[in-house]
């Protein structure tokens, strides 16, 4: 029970950090339901999607902060990428035969071709990750970057694609403090053993904890910045907004947090008991164990 109550405390501070990245605007509310629906559709038919996002993000308080001419010289085309660049992006996915494809494509000048950023091909547990475009990545934009360029200067030349199972990510993620998976690895071995049908499956009632935290707990919050132009969303933003936009978050948290917190805890009880073991690597977890667990983690929220 206890180890359940802090994956439950862990799970609300990362459900409560949606709000930063979304909102309940009209349009931000139509590109939630949009991603909502392409994850639900990946979970029945195979499915493709692809999308474009164009970066307007004002970095004149970003520049004026670094002193160092010769330093400033070695971020401008990631400055000049975050000021005018523009991403697409390819998913291809076919669920129930564990095979998937990511493109993502890139570029600084709005007048330029698009080039490939990242590709990578996961079939049966295994990612294929293709080197050209990493290498490009790095060399163009990340050039300065010591530990990036021994990367891939490591790479052999005759080495297309880099070969890595999700056995060995997740020996690595257990085995860095850093990035240990806050679950334990009960959780991620847990997984492992399961389909991608069956992992997908048991993360779709989450998905409805956060849409009812966005629709019932952030409804009076937005940060203003996801636009709808015709199929295609636009995200906006000024650097400098970025303290702006973590103080309104923070402030609209505290001032309704009764409102967040009862919309929270009313959309954990939603959730099966059996999706709520699967997700803390349980045998088993009575809807009386959830329920209890979720009645004492809305006490210890009241009284903080």
């Amino acid at each position: 029970m206890n180890r359940f109550k802090k994956t439950i405390a862990v799970g609300m501070l990362l459900l409560l950090m949606v709000g930063i990245l979304a909102g309940c605007n009209a349009d931000e509310l139509r590109y939630w339901n949009q991603s909502v629906r392409l994850y639900k559709l990946g979970l029945e038919s195979d499915s493709y999607s692809n999308g474009e996002l164009k970066l307007n993000v004002d970095t004149k308080a970003l520049v004026s902060s670094v002193e160092d001419a010769e330093e400033l010289k070695k971020m401008m085309p990631a400055i000049n990428l975050l000021e005018k660049g523009s991403f697409k992006y390819e998913v291809e996915q076919s669920i129930k035969n564990d095979q998937q494809s990511v493109k993502i494509y890139g570029k600084a000048d709005p007048t330029a071709e698009y080039v490939s950023y990242f590709e990578v091909l996961r079939v049966n547990k295994i990612n294929y990750i293709k080197v050209a475009p990493i290498k490009s990545f790095i060399q163009t934009y990340l050039a300065e970057e010591a530990d990036a360029i021994k990367f891939i200067n490591a790479i052999p030349e005759d080495v297309a694609y880099i070969e890595i199972t999700d056995e060995s990510l997740v020996s690595e993620l257990n085995s860095d403090s850093t990035l240990a998976n806050p679950l334990g690895i009960d959780y991620t071995q847990k997984m492992m053993t399961m389909s991608n049908t069956e992992q997908a499956k048991s993360t779709e009632p989450f998905i409805q904890v956060v849409d009812n935290l966005l629709r019932k707990g952030y409804d009076g919050y937005s940060m203003d910045i996801i636009r709808q132009d015709g199929n295609t969303f636009k995200m906006t933003m000024k650097f400098s907004d970025l303290g702006d936009i973590l103080a309104k978050f923070l402030n609209y948290t505290l001032d309704n947090s009764d409102q967040i917190q009862n919309a929270l805890f009313d959309g954990l009880r939603q959730v099966p008991a059996s999706a709520l073991a699967t997700m803390v690597a349980a045998e088993a977890l009575t809807e009386a164990d959830k329920n209890k667990a979720i009645d004492d983690m809305q006490v210890m929220a009241k009284e903080a």
